[in-house]
């Protein structure tokens, strides 16, 4: 069972703790690419703009406990206090001829959760947060 976080904030040590799971799953993509692609991810990942839902493998749980909502005040509880974390979405807001747009910029999963509709739950997630979504995506990792 997994559980999901929402949060808007910048968090010290955010490239350290999801860096491994971009790698994982990035690195064979980009190939000898992946160096520099690198190194532009972290940069993306702290900027102000960025936003993110981030997914805790929650034991245990029942379905009233497994969606946790929580203010930038209470972010510690979300990644301290939550299981493993197992995924996350970043996207950001842009408005485009007076529409938001969100832009997905990452939609990173552990092998152990995916095809299991994690992938496909955040992506009807963040389509409720705007008019318009777009994504961009290697066509062999769609695993929704």
């Amino acid at each position: 069972m997994v559980g999901f976080c929402l949060l808007s904030v910048e968090l010290n040590g955010l490239t350290k703790m999801l860096s491994p799971k971009l790698q994982l799953n990035m690195e064979g993509p980009y190939g000898s690419e992946w160096p520099e692609e690198e190194k532009v991810k972290r940069k993306e990942m702290v900027l102000p703009e960025a936003h993110y839902v981030f997914v805790h493998e929650v034991a245990n749980s029942n379905a009233d406990e497994m969606t946790t909502v929580l203010t930038a005040a209470e972010t510690s509880t979300c990644l301290e206090d939550s299981g493993p974390l197992v995924g996350f979405v970043q996207y950001r807001f842009v408005l485009e001829e007076e529409i938001p747009v969100l832009y997905v910029y990452e939609l990173q999963l552990e092998p152990r959760v995916q095809g299991k509709g994690v992938g496909k739950f955040l992506m009807q997630l963040v389509e409720l947060m705007a008019q318009k979504v777009m994504l961009n995506c290697f066509s062999h990792r769609i695993l929704l």
